[in-house]
C-alpha cells in the first residue's frame, strides 16, 4: 500500500507585504480509502500585481481539494484533475467579470498519488520536482514567455530563467474562459521525494541546492523549512512555498484489458 510523509511551508519572503501563495492536501486517514482514492497535493501562486490574487490562489486550492475528495473513488485521476481545473478556472473568470478591471489570476500545480503513480497537472510556472537516487528531475514545464521562447529555440535554454519575459505567464487560471492544463502520469518508486514549489522558491534556489535539501536525511518538515530558508537567504524577493512528499512505499500495479490492478 502507498505510504508517505509530507509537509508544507509558505512564507511571504523578504520583500512582499502579503503572501499570495496557497497550499493544501488531501490524504485519507483510512487505509482502504487511501487505496481506493489516493491522495492529492496542491499549490497555487496568486499572480503578482493582480488585485485579489491571493483569493484566486485560495479558490484554486480549496476547490481542487474539495472536488478531489468528493470525486468517484474509481474515477481516473487525470480526468478528475482536468475537470476540476476547468471548473475552477471558470469560477475565477466569472469572478473577474463581476469585479471589473484588475481581476484575479493564479498559477496551479497539483500532484495526485495513487498506488505507484503520480498524476501531475499544472498551469503557469509553479513546479513539481522528482528526486530519485541522487538525481533531481523537473516534471513540469513553465508556462511563461521566456520558457516558450526557449522551447522554440528563439533564446538559449539557460537564458530563460534570467529573461525579463520569465515573469510573463502564457497560461494562468482566471484570465480566459477556458484553460488547458498540462497533465502527465509518472511512475513512482519507494524512496522517491517530490517537491511542489512556487516560483519564489525555484527562482532563488539553484537545482543543486534543491537536490541537496531533498536528498539529505532530513524529514519533510526539515527539508521544506531548509528550502524556505535558502530562498529567503538568497534574496527572498517573492512569496515562497515548498511542499515536500517522501514516498516510503508504493503498491505495484499492472494492466489487464486496459484496467489497472494491484500486483500481489
Amino acid at each position: 500500500m502507498l505510504a508517505l510523509a509530507h509537509f508544507a511551508v509558505s512564507d511571504r519572503g523578504r520583500v512582499r507585504a502579503n503572501n499570495e501563495d496557497a497550499v493544501g492536501s488531501f490524504v485519507p486517514a483510512e487505509p482502504k480509502q487511501l487505496a481506493q482514492r489516493g491522495c492529492l497535493f496542491v499549490l497555487a501562486d496568486g499572480v503578482g500585481g493582480q488585485r485579489q490574487g491571493e483569493i484566486a490562489a485560495r479558490w484554486a486550492v480549496e476547490g481542487l481539494v474539495a472536488g478531489f475528495q468528493h470525486a468517484p473513488p474509481q474515477a481516473s485521476q487525470r480526468n478528475v484533475l482536468e475537470r476540476l481545473i476547468a471548473e475552477i478556472n471558470a469560477r475565477i473568470f466569472s469572478g473577474n467579470l463581476e469585479a471589473g478591471p484588475g481581476g484575479m489570476a493564479t498559477t496551479l500545480v497539483a500532484c495526485a498519488l495513487h498506488r505507484d503513480r503520480a498524476t501531475v497537472a499544472h498551469v503557469g510556472d509553479s513546479r513539481c520536482y522528482l528526486y530519485r537516487q541522487g538525481r533531481l528531475r523537473r516534471l513540469t514545464e513553465d508556462h511563461n514567455l521566456a520558457a516558450e521562447q526557449a522551447r522554440l529555440g528563439l533564446i538559449p535554454a539557460q537564458a530563460g530563467a534570467a529573461s525579463p519575459n520569465s515573469s510573463l505567464l502564457t497560461r494562468s487560471l482566471g484570465t480566459g474562459m477556458t484553460v488547458r492544463a498540462e497533465i502527465a502520469v509518472h511512475q513512482l518508486q519507494a524512496g522517491d521525494r517530490l517537491l511542489l514549489s512556487s516560483d519564489g522558491l525555484h527562482a532563488y534556489v539553484e537545482p543543486d541546492q534543491i537536490a541537496a535539501a531533498l536528498g539529505g536525511p532530513a524529514d519533510p518538515p526539515a527539508a521544506a523549512q531548509r528550502l524556505i530558508a535558502l530562498a529567503n537567504g538568497n534574496g527572498g524577493g517573492d512569496n515562497v512555498t515548498a511542499l515536500v512528499v517522501h514516498i516510503h512505499q508504493v503498491e505495484a500495479t499492472g494492466m489487464y484489458r486496459g484496467r489497472t490492478y494491484a500486483l500481489r
